[in-house]
C-alpha cells in the first residue's frame, strides 16, 4: 500500500470518501485525476488565469485512479518478458506525471457527470508523493 492517503477529492469518490473508478485500466495503462490547475497566477494571485487556458498550467500532479498490472514485451535481448508495474503504484496514490501526456478519455463519475481523466503509460508518471 502507498504511504500516502491524497486528500484529493474527486467526483469518483463515494460519499464515505473511498474511491470507486468504473473502468479497469489493462496493461501498463494509468488513469489519472489531475489537481486543478490554478485559477490566478503570481505569487499575489493579481492576475486570472481564462478557464480555456487552465489547463496549460497544470503542475503535473494527480490523484492515481487505477493502474494495469503489467505487460509482455521484448528485453533488450529480444526474449520475451513481463514487465510489472511497480508495486508502489496503486490507486489513491499521489503521483506526478508527465505533462506532455496529450490523452484524456471522458468518464462518468457518482453524480452521472462526466469527466475528463487523463491516461498514460505507467513509464509517463515520474514519482510518487510519500
Amino acid at each position: 500500500m502507498s504511504k500516502v492517503t491524497a486528500e484529493i477529492s474527486t467526483p469518483f469518490h463515494k460519499k464515505d470518501g473511498t474511491l470507486e473508478f468504473p473502468v479497469q485500466a489493462m496493461r501498463h495503462i494509468a488513469f489519472i485525476w489531475p489537481t486543478p490547475p490554478p485559477k490566478t497566477f503570481g505569487e499575489l494571485g493579481l492576475l486570472d488565469i481564462p478557464e480555456q487556458f487552465r489547463d496549460d498550467h497544470q503542475d503535473g500532479t494527480g490523484l492515481l485512479l487505477s493502474v494495469g498490472p503489467g505487460y509482455w514485451g521484448k528485453d533488450k535481448k529480444k526474449k520475451d518478458k513481463w514487465f510489472q508495474v511497480p508495486e508502489d503504484l496503486v490507486p489513491g496514490t499521489l503521483v506526478y506525471f508527465d505533462t506532455s501526456v496529450p490523452w484524456h478519455v471522458m468518464v462518468q463519475g457518482q453524480d452521472g457527470e462526466m469527466y475528463k481523466v487523463i491516461y498514460c503509460g505507467y513509464r509517463d508518471i515520474h514519482g510518487i508523493a510519500l
